[in-house]
Order: structure tokens, then sequence, then C-alpha cells
């Protein structure tokens, strides 16, 4: 019986997990952000429908959503998201 874990043991390793995965998301974001500034249209491949897709441009790259809390997003620039993104990270270190 010492050696089973228990439910609480198992659900806290699952958010650990999780949010040790959220901190590793954010750092790879972070490291996108910093170079969208750099450019201001980005070439892709754009899909057309299911089968076909076409080179393209993006616009208005230096724009991101940044989520707030509870819902809420904001629309900022690519430095504002640079300078918000690492307080996240802060939180989910602690």
């Amino acid at each position: 019986m010492g050696d089973d874990p228990s439910l609480y043991q198992v659900e806290s390793a699952t958010r650990l997990a999780a949010l040790e995965a959220r901190r590793k998301s954010n750092v790879k974001v972070l490291e996108s952000l910093d170079q969208i500034p750099r450019r201001r249209t980005i070439s892709a491949l754009v899909p057309l429908g299911p089968r076909a897709i076409v080179p393209g441009r993006i616009k208005h790259t230096n724009e991101v959503m940044v989520l707030l809390g509870d819902n809420y997003f904001a629309n900022v620039s690519a430095y504002d998201a640079i300078e918000i993104l690492p307080k996240y990270t802060t939180c989910l270190d602690s």
C-alpha cells in the first residue's frame, strides 16, 4: 500500500507535466517572436481548399494576440509580446 501512488500524487504529476509543457511552449514562442519584428512580410504556403496550396505572403507580422487571463485577449505588437511572455514563464517556473 505504501508503494502505490495516491490519486493526489498522480494528479499533481499530471499538472506538473502540463505546466512544464506550457513553459517549453512559451520558450519556443519567445524565440519565434524575436525573429518576427525583423521582417514586415513573411513568405508562406497558403492553403486554398483541401487540395490546393499556393505561395503567398503574410503581412502585418508584427501583430500578435496575447492571452491576458480569464479568456481576455489583446492585440499587441511583437515587441510588447516579448515583454509580456517572460512574465508568464516566470510564473510557471515558481
